[in-house]
């Protein structure tokens, strides 16, 4: 049977950059480092989600501090019922007129320059909302730090779009396995692990690359368990974020920027119910936080709610949609089956908030190395998992 020598599990950005950057020193595409004899030569990418995502949007900060090329950038619109405003360079640079700090503490992220920065917030309390905002949006954790939070709305002056359609090598092999899948990973010895399949494939490799949130972890590997890969069963917020879906009728103007934080109020800026709006092309997402144990009832109520408060804002734009997905009135409306492919997709589709940070990618395992969402959460969303499979690279390389 053939051994692979990686093997990506997963579709989080981090992984799939790895995974680039290693067939790109493979092909003495890099920086003129030569790979070691161990080096990997046999990869495969296993996606656990049929509908794989072919972009990622992140951070220019973040993508520019791993050379990331962005098809397109933008920037975040802060939208009150009265008023919107870019959250660009020059905004930035219009609360920072008085305190004037090196630009390269902005574009450098370190202990020192967090502290720097939250020193200058603090003779500007409405930043503080704004940031609140802003990292529900582009975080993966419960919470953080004043001053990373603080930091990382000042860093988030614009976003793109990474495309990795075209970029991952051809000789890369990929299994898509089927939603509902499950499997077992095995310790074969201390330098390879196999992975079986619960349609009967089995794979073999001598590295492993948990690349997933761990809430699929746990569905995927139900016999397993975090405490053999030595995971905090406590790990987890007991939040998570949903997504709906608006389609508007052709034509609608929509007063807003391709990415979007909604306020409820221009007195208070409380982000609307936690809600915000992303990523507007042919249909906007609509994202929620509610409890990580799914009950539709208490979801579809609270989406409800948040329409009635983005109504209340915004009475124009509702009245535009063409459709709404997940259905509203799908309780009494549909078939069980309906619902229950409609949980499925909720399911799916649930985005993990963490409570505490893991620190390191290592595992019990020592094939099998960990780069969940949960890594370094502390941080902007995929900062930490990034600088984590950045470390796993010189490893490689070494």
């Amino acid at each position: 049977m053939k051994i692979y020598d990686f093997v990506l599990l997963g579709e989080e950005l981090a992984g799939v950059w790895l995974l680039k950057k290693l067939c790109e020193i493979r092909k003495n595409l890099s920086s003129g480092k030569r790979p070691g004899k161990k080096f990997p030569k046999h990869f495969l990418w296993i996606r656990t989600n049929v509908r794989s995502q072919n972009s990622y949007t992140l951070p220019a900060f973040i993508a520019d501090s791993f050379e990331i090329e962005l098809s397109k950038t933008w920037h975040l619109d802060l939208v009150f019922p009265n008023k919107n405003f870019a959250w660009n360079r020059d905004r930035v640079d219009s609360f920072l007129l008085n305190n004037p700090i090196p630009r390269e503490v902005l574009e450098k992220p370190s202990s020192h320059s967090s502290r720097t920065i939250a020193t200058i917030v603090k003779t500007f309390p409405e930043l503080s909302a704004i940031s609140q905002g802003i990292w529900s949006a582009i975080s993966a954790s419960e919470t953080t730090h004043d001053e990373i939070r603080d930091w990382s709305s000042l860093l988030c002056q614009s976003v793109g779009t990474w495309d990795v359609s075209s970029q991952i090598d051809s000789t890369v092999e990929i299994v898509d396995i089927p939603r509902g899948s499950t499997a077992t990973l095995t310790k074969v010895n201390s330098t390879e692990v196999s992975l079986d399949f619960s349609d009967g494939k089995k794979i073999s490799t001598h590295h492993v690359i948990l690349n997933l949130p761990l809430s699929k972890f746990q569905k995927l590997f139900p016999l397993n368990g975090f405490a053999n890969l030595g995971f905090n069963e406590d790990i987890f917020s007991p939040y998570a974020k949903y997504e709906m879906t608006l389609d508007f009728e052709e034509g609608t103007y929509l007063p807003f920027a391709d990415s979007s934080l909604l306020f409820s109020t221009d007195s208070s800026p409380d982000v609307i119910q936690e809600t915000a709006l992303f990523e507007k092309q042919a249909s906007w997402k609509l994202q929620i936080i509610e409890k990580k144990e799914l009950d539709l009832g208490v979801v579809l109520e609270r989406f409800k709610r948040a329409l009635r408060d983005l109504n209340r804002g915004f009475p124009t734009l509702l009245a535009k949609t063409k459709s709404i997905y997940p259905p509203l009135g799908i309780e009494s409306c549909h078939s069980q089956a309906y619902r229950a492919e409609i949980l499925n997709d909720l399911e799916a589709s649930q985005k993990d908030i963490y409570g505490l940070a893991q620190t390191s990618y290592e595992t019990r395992m020592p094939a099998v190395k960990n780069l969940a969402p949960s890594l370094s959460c502390h941080l902007p969303y995929p900062l930490g998992t990034l600088r984590a499979a950045d470390r796993l690279l010189n490893q490689y390389l070494s």
